[in-house]
């Protein structure tokens, strides 16, 4: 062994760690060079001790190199040793680069590139089938987040009561009911109450009648 006061891997601060792809002594060692080199299928992270076979989605084709990701769309089982180990995911799976294929979750649907959350008005839900897109709303109902949050895209929203969609635009938030609308509605209704009581007392139903439209028109000019 060299003398402490030479050696330069003793000498406080001196010590340098492993490249990727090399490995050191597990021990307590006065070793001048890293001894070990990963071979190809496998790598080391920077001062390891050991290497680890390339993970999913990975590769390195040469001994004492780094491992490579697959790209997008393609990936591999852990220890490869080429580019040509990286197979395309199966239909309705994707993946990112140097990660394992997977289906898409709810509120995203598969691309080239990978998982894509769902526009806005569009929806996936969780039981839709792999390979399913993303699907528009229906009229009546909607989406406003505009492919950020994929859990606001697992299905279309219904407007609160008082509330109804804007010119069926299934892309907008709903609009609060004006008062003139609800009492169109309430016009309706008495109308149809109404209406049954002409046979009976007809005089009396259109002095009913004509209060009503007085009542109405006197709440317009308000």
């Amino acid at each position: 062994m060299v003398a402490p006061e030479t050696d330069p891997f003793v000498v406080e601060d001196s010590c340098t760690k492993c490249p990727v792809g090399q490995f050191g002594s597990n021990e307590l060692n006065d070793d001048t060079s890293c001894p070990g080199t990963c071979p190809a299928g496998q790598s080391s992270s920077e001062g390891a001790t050991s290497c680890q076979d390339c993970a999913v989605g990975k590769y390195s084709t040469a001994a004492g190199s780094a491992c490579e990701n697959c790209v997008a769309g393609k990936s591999s089982l852990p220890g490869k040793t080429s580019e040509a180990d990286c197979s395309a995911c199966e239909e309705g799976q994707s993946s990112t680069a140097g990660s394992e294929c997977k289906g898409c979750a709810a509120g995203e649907e598969v691309t080239s590139s990978g998982c894509k959350t769902c526009s806005k008005g569009k929806y996936r839900s969780s039981n839709a089938a792999a390979t399913a897109l993303c699907k528009e709303c229906v009229v009546g109902r909607y989406i406003v987040d505009d492919g950020t949050d994929a859990t606001q895209h697992e299905s279309c929203k219904t407007c609160p009561l008082g509330y109804e969609i804007v010119v069926d635009d299934v892309t907008k938030p709903c609009d609060k009911c004006t008062f003139s609308k609800v009492r169109f509605l309430i016009e309706i209704l008495f109308l149809l109450l109404l209406i049954p009581q002409l046979t009976k007392d007809p005089i009396c139903s259109l002095f009913d009648l004509f209060l009503f439209f007085h009542f109405s028109l006197y709440t317009v000019s308000r």
